[in-house]
């Protein structure tokens, strides 16, 4: 089953576990992994989810994403048609163009993975950078990057050099500087100096971190995080002696991955052995999901042996191995349920009674029948802030709010007789 086919099952479901008081229409753009070319996108047809509350659109690469809509909740992951893009092509280059410039004019729009984090975290420098920032931020001096340096200039004594600037040190692992890369998921791992004669540059290369063969794979869908054990690369040493070793992670980081190279599905506990943090986790997963904006994504951390020190070693925009399906439901509540904000201690709530009042006096000043008001309530003190007032309201606020013919009802004069 590809993972589109597997991801409309789960939207059926979780809609049905959610009870939605309307109906709400989730756009998917899903490139399956067997299909790679932007032509062959299985996507198009309208499947409307009987018997649930959702309308499920899978959008049409070849068609205009506005003739489309409207959206209650976008999810994507085209990774395929940026690739194309990227690489010229002209069909696909629009497509992304008008899917950006669509999002930003409906803000309301629940968008599951923002265009803007997705593009970060597809570059391998870009992500790195998100989880840097992500460290400095929690200021935890147990909560860390591996060092880093992007090589690109061939020769042993340049490579050295950068290395040591960086703190890199062996053995290390060399990855594809793009996640948008056929390869990204095939790497290098570089046990010494030896090894530098044979390396394929450019690439990210980051310090091998001994941890037990455990890494743990962290969901953050929404306000909720959740947390899955994998087996992952065995401790290894430096070595001059033994030659890289080119892996790809889908051999040696899933759940039923078997290699030479992994320690297993329990890894391999020692004396070093630190276990993880639910607390670090949870710091992690919130502070990384508020420098994104994004409500959709995967984290990768792994417990130093001994220091005990978790170490973020990849940060991902679109969890596509999920293997269990009460979180996949999750995710998709969430894009249900909306957008929820950040609320606090601050937070104040709306008053029907103040929106009355404006809403009242706004009709009367402009003497119209028909407008729109944007209206925010400030922290702390509680202050309706009326930040924009339109002449007419979105026909996609409409459609997805009220209806045409709730709003043609309510114009009527009140002495008219309704039928």
């Amino acid at each position: 089953m590809t993972f589109s086919a597997k991801i409309e099952g789960v939207i059926v479901t979780a809609a049905g576990r959610y009870g939605a008081k309307r109906r709400r229409r989730f756009g998917l753009v899903i490139t399956d992994l067997c299909h790679g070319d932007f032509g062959k996108v299985p996507l198009g047809q309208n499947n409307g989810c009987k018997n649930s509350s959702i309308d499920l659109v899978k959008v049409d690469v070849n068609r205009s994403v506005a003739a489309q809509g409207p959206f209650d909740v976008f999810i994507h992951d085209f990774t395929d048609i940026v690739r194309e893009a990227e690489e010229g092509d002209t069909k696909a280059e629009m497509f992304v163009a008008e899917l950006s410039e669509y999002v930003s004019r409906h803000p309301n729009m629940v968008v599951m993975n923002p265009v803007a984090s997705w593009r970060l975290l597809h570059d391998r420098l870009g992500a790195q950078g998100v989880a840097a920032e992500v460290v400095k931020l929690l200021n935890d001096p147990d909560v860390i990057v591996p060092n880093r340096v992007y090589l690109e200039k061939s020769g042993v004594k340049n490579m050295m050099k950068n290395l040591k600037m960086a703190g890199v040190t062996f053995p290390f692992v060399c990855k594809s500087s793009s996640l948008l890369l056929a390869e990204h998921h095939k790497m290098t791992l570089v046990y010494g100096r030896r090894g530098l004669e044979s390396l394929d540059l450019p690439c990210a290369a980051e310090s091998f971190t001994n941890h037990s063969g455990i890494l743990h794979k962290i969901y953050v869908i929404g306000d909720t995080h959740f947390v899955y054990a994998r087996p992952s690369l065995k401790n290894f040493a430096m070595s001059d002696d033994l030659p890289n070793v080119q892996f790809s992670t889908s051999d040696v980081a899933k759940s039923d991955s078997v290699s030479p190279l992994n320690a297993g599905k329990r890894g391999e506990p020692t004396s070093q052995t630190s276990p993880v943090s639910d607390e670090k986790i949870s710091r992690i997963s919130d502070r990384m999901r508020h420098v994104l904006g994004s409500s959709l994504i995967g984290i990768d951390v792994i417990v130093q042996d001994g220091t005990g020190n978790h170490v973020i070693i990849d940060v991902n925009d679109f969890p596509g191995n999920i293997a269990d399906e009460d979180t996949q439901a999750e995710m998709l509540v969430t894009g249900l349920e909306g957008k929820h904000g950040e609320p606090t201690r601050e937070t104040r709530p709306v008053s029907d009674e103040k929106i009355s009042r404006i809403s009242d006096t706004t009709r009367r000043v402009l003497g119209s029948s028909l407008f729109g008001i944007d209206v925010i309530v400030q922290d702390g003190t509680g202050n309706h802030v009326i930040i924009d007032i339109n002449d007419f309201p979105s026909k996609y606020e409409l459609q997805a709010d009220m209806g045409w013919e709730c709003v043609s009802v309510n114009l009527l004069p009140s002495n008219s007789v309704r039928q």
